[in-house]
């Protein structure tokens, strides 16, 4: 509505909000100064970033989600007020039902930041209870399917599920995917 339909001004929107969240992890991480440096720079250097957003009508939304993330984890650890530990725990649950690959990470960042910040336990489990909030739709449907993603991951890791119709145990499965990745 503000650019006047103009597809552009989402790749520039997220262009502004990709800088603005190199320079806070910059300036967040101040206290470790050659490290903040390096961080701030690998993150706004990172090719996949723009690969994502060079298409001018981009339906990932992720990257956008990613930069909240960056920008809210260092603010929220210094607030106080416990409520806002809920609310990012629920945004980081909703990152994680928009795209599971990436978003996944986001879960134990935030949890090894909140330790090396020494944060109460109060504040960590209400993150905690935030983000298994929105784990309750998924909740709900492995109950009323008999459990088929549950089933999945567990049939992963014991070397049950078949790969490429080949049963795999999940030691050569990892030495597949990191032997025959190509970019």
């Amino acid at each position: 509505l503000l650019s006047g339909g103009d597809p552009t001004s989402l790749v520039i929107l997220e262009i502004v909000l990709y800088l603005v969240a190199g320079i806070r992890i910059f300036i967040s991480l101040k206290n470790f100064f050659p490290f903040n440096l390096i961080f701030a720079t690998l993150f706004l250097f990172s090719p996949i970033y723009f690969h994502t957003t060079h298409y001018s009508l981009n339906p990932n939304i992720l990257p956008i989600f990613f930069l909240l993330f960056s920008l809210y984890l260092p603010t929220v650890s210094s607030i106080t007020k416990v409520t806002h530990f809920f609310l990012f725990g629920i945004f980081v649950g909703l990152s994680l039902q928009i795209e599971a690959a990436f978003a996944i990470l986001f879960l134990p960042v935030a949890m090894i930041y909140f330790l090396l910040r020494s944060l109460n336990l109060k504040q960590i489990t209400l993150f905690l209870l935030g983000f298994g909030f929105t784990l309750i739709p998924q909740a709900i449907y492995e109950f009323r399917h008999k459990f088929p993603m549950s089933t999945l991951i567990l049939r992963q890791f014991t070397g049950r599920q078949d790969y490429l119709t080949n049963p795999l145990p999940f030691d050569l499965k990892l030495f597949d995917i990191v032997y025959n990745y190509q970019e």
